[in-house]
């Protein structure tokens, strides 16, 4: 007798706010039940990304199944805001695409499944997992046969990110295979794919640095192309905004005058000093557990602090046009506490 009384609850409450809240198809009793389908893919996507890394990785092998040769990666920082912008030079997509590809189920990869060391890729989850996700996820422009730009919004209080975004991995050289060591942030993520996929040029930096690249750069005709033509501040910040990379005109200035220099590929530096790179230096992980005498503190404490770190840098910025390119990096050793700022003058 429960199931047709669930049903018709279930029919009624549809009828009223729509399909979306209905998140049980069937009811088995003793707590089996089948998930509605929209239920059972808000779950996936939840599965597939657990973390700002797991968005990265998505936004390059969707570029890579794009059919791209080059990829930029900018990123910024502001509170618990984390800001990805990912431009590349594949096919691109239709306008009546832009919203759609961010549905589930919708892929451009009918007869083809890429299978690689992070899953399967083109079930047509990725897109829908990283919008599912974040505070927003959107098409910045896309111009068939010249790429795409894909802007991502993520609230790291929600979906976690390493809290150490700035040291690079090390790179450990095998007989058969090479091997990445270190923090799983970002540029290990990077690094990583482009380790899996040297054909593909991947760059990444700031959102300033990522403008100043493209416009450096001597490229093929692709959405970018027009930050390399521009030769006025106020028109590099207007094209730069077209595609997703939002700077003031006091940084579109410093970028044609070539204050802000131009970052190389990750694949670049991979085949020169990569071995013995580390950004950070004289910083180790705190040992709480080295001297019962010495302070002690817990990672959400330490967490708490780099944000009112970060807060109280953001009223700096403002007033001498700085911008955080990653999260506060906070420490603690012994009775010492260390916190690292990582900033691109606008």
């Amino acid at each position: 007798m429960a199931r047709p009384h669930m049903d018709e609850t279930m029919d009624f409450l549809t009828s009223i706010v729509g399909e979306e809240v209905r998140s049980i198809d069937e009811d088995f009793g003793n707590g089996y039940v089948r998930l509605a389908v929209s239920e059972a893919q808000r779950r996936q996507a939840q599965h597939d990304i657990r973390n700002v890394e797991s968005v990265v990785i998505e936004l390059l092998r969707n570029a890579r199944d794009a059919q791209a040769r080059t990829v930029y990666v900018a990123t910024a920082v502001r509170g618990t805001c984390r800001t990805l912008v990912v431009l590349d030079d594949g096919v691109g997509i239709e306008p009546s695409m832009w919203e759609r590809i961010f549905e589930p189920r919708v892929t451009s990869k009918l007869e083809t499944l890429q299978v690689d060391e992070w899953g399967v890729h083109g079930r047509g989850m990725a897109l829908y997992s990283v919008r599912a996700n974040a505070l927003s996820a959107q098409v910045a422009k896309s111009i068939r046969e010249q790429g795409s730009s894909i802007n991502v919004e993520i609230d790291t209080s929600y979906l976690e990110e390493r809290a150490d975004q700035s040291t690079w991995p090390t790179l450990i050289c095998g007989d058969d295979h090479e091997k990445v060591r270190g923090p799983h942030n970002i540029i290990r993520t990077i690094v990583e794919f482009v380790l899996e996929h040297p054909d593909v040029d991947v760059f990444y930096g700031s959102i300033p640095v990522i403008a100043a690249t493209i416009h450096h750069s001597d490229e093929h005709e692709w959405i970018g192309s027009a930050l390399s033509r521009a030769d006025e501040a106020i028109e590099l910040q207007e094209v730069a905004k077209d595609v997703g990379l939002v700077i003031s005109e006091r940084t579109a200035y410093r970028i044609i005058s070539k204050q802000i220099a131009p970052v190389q590929s990750i694949n670049i530096q991979l085949h020169d000093t990569y071995e013995e790179r580390q950004d950070v230096v004289g910083i180790t992980e705190a040992d709480l557990d080295r001297d019962a005498r010495g302070l002690k503190m817990s990672p959400d404490d330490l967490d708490a602090f780099r944000l009112d770190l970060e807060k109280a840098f953001d009223k700096l910025g403002e007033k001498y046009y700085l911008d955080l390119v990653d999260r506060v990096e906070v420490r603690q050793s012994g009775e010492t506490i260390r916190a690292r700022f990582n900033f691109d003058k606008q």
